[in-house]
């Protein structure tokens, strides 16, 4: 096969397909973006790939920082309802009861399970809490959903609806009853939760 034959070989194989499959027709209507209100599934089955709509943060480095931004602050502990790891860990959400402004810090450092890294993290969050008269309020939310609001891609409003108070949440996990003792010994102190 020389040269010549390749570049007609893939000239014909071109003008083949150029020929023999009809071109999409354009649409003159621009693409629209269906809201979660207009959508027939629940958002937790949605396949799509979806947008990030705002930045988590890292409670380790971030959460004195963002406590600067929030005037009335109250502090939402969300344990996942079924381990992500070996612990059920917990994400962070602060919010400011004034004006309603959010923010949100990543599992992956406070665990109320163990003794290692999470459970010292959530320590240390929780006396920088009672240093600043911040109450506590912990929770358990379905993991994928939490995964969700943890992507950026549903809202806290979205997810306050769903909550469940922690102390009071029925799991079927054997570690569930522990970490609800944890929960309330790391918390007893902030006294409101």
């Amino acid at each position: 096969m020389t040269f010549g034959d390749f570049g007609l070989g893939v000239l014909a194989s071109w003008l083949a397909n150029q020929l023999g499959s009809p071109k999409p027709a354009e649409s003159t209507e621009p693409e629209r973006i269906m809201h979660k209100a207009e959508l027939s599934i629940p958002i937790n089955d949605i396949k799509s790939p979806q947008i990030r709509r705002f930045n988590s943060y890292d409670v380790f480095r971030d959460l004195e920082d963002i406590l600067q931004f929030v005037a009335d602050p109250i502090a939402h502990i969300v344990v996942e309802n079924t381990p992500s790891s070996f612990y059920n860990l917990a994400a962070l959400v602060v919010e400011d009861r004034a004006t309603g402004i959010w923010f949100v810090f990543n599992r992956g450092r406070m665990a109320f399970q163990g003794t290692g890294g999470g459970a010292q993290q959530t320590e240390r969050a929780v006396n920088i809490f009672k240093s600043h008269h911040i109450p506590v309020a912990p929770w358990v939310l379905d993991k994928s959903k939490l995964d969700h609001f943890e992507s950026g891609f549903i809202l806290w409003s979205d997810v306050k609806g769903c909550l469940i108070p922690l102390i009071s949440a029925i799991e079927s996990s054997e570690d569930w009853k522990w970490i609800q003792k944890r929960a309330k010994e790391a918390l007893y102190a902030v006294e409101r939760f």
